[in-house]
């Protein structure tokens, strides 16, 4: 039985489509105004060692990423105090394109209001703004003039416990930044930012989004992806 129910279980997997999430990270990537910009220095060579070895030099927030609660609580925990169910499992695509909000258009309660059942205690609730399609990451004004969540709709969002936000945006708020993170972190709320591709997804998906375990930090880069079963339609 055990053999069977396992076998089963790996087929459904296996029938899955998996799209990527994430950008790609490279001396390229642009980061938010102030970071550190992504460096790869060369430890050894196959010409000089026989081997190729890499130092990574990047700001725990490049590319997609995730946000501990010790990026804004002093006593909050790092990225290895976050349980790991939190970036794996369901999730629910809230795709609010329709509106074609514009660059610096606040979000609010109200624009939130009419998608209150994504917002389902313990759920992971991802938001297209279409921003990466308006302006590609690469662009010098992705970090400052995307849409920004008002602070109140910050608070309507901590007040319902999703279990993990993410967004196309690379961050809530292009100013406001304690104001629209705080409230997340402190209500135990995953913040995921950064993400790619989210207009090829279905409204319901399976969403991995593992940070590496780096202990006591701030935050982390992640490899988030949706797994999609053949049935769902797009």
């Amino acid at each position: 039985m055990f053999r069977m129910r396992r076998t089963w279980v790996f087929k459904m997997v296996e029938s899955m489509r998996i799209i990527d999430l994430s950008k790609i990270i490279n001396p390229q990537t642009a980061v938010y105004p102030g970071d550190a910009k992504v460096h790869f220095e060369t430890e050894a060579s196959f010409d000089e060692q026989g081997y190729c070895l890499t130092r990574m030099h990047l700001s725990t927030h490049t590319g997609t990423h995730i946000d501990a609660p010790r990026h804004f609580l002093k006593e909050g925990c790092g990225v290895t105090g976050l349980a790991l169910e939190a970036f794996v499992g369901p999730a629910v695509l809230l795709d609010l394109r329709p509106l074609m909000l514009q660059p610096g258009q606040e979000i609010t309660p109200q624009t939130l209001e009419p998608h209150r059942d994504a917002f389902q205690r313990g759920a992971r609730v991802i938001i297209n703004t279409g921003w990466t399609e308006i302006c590609p990451p690469d662009a010098a004004d992705h970090f400052t003039d995307h849409p920004v969540f008002t602070p109140q709709a910050i608070h309507w969002i901590a007040d319902r416990r999703p279990l993990l936000v993410g967004m196309d945006l690379p961050s809530p708020h292009s100013q406001l930044q304690r104001a629209t993170h705080e409230p997340l972190l402190r209500a135990g709320i995953v913040l995921l930012e950064g993400l790619i591709n989210l207009s090829s997804l279905p409204r319901e998906f399976t969403l991995i989004a593992l940070p590496l375990a780096l202990e006591n930090l701030d935050g982390s880069p992640v490899r988030a992806v949706a797994m999609i079963p053949p049935r769902l339609p797009r």
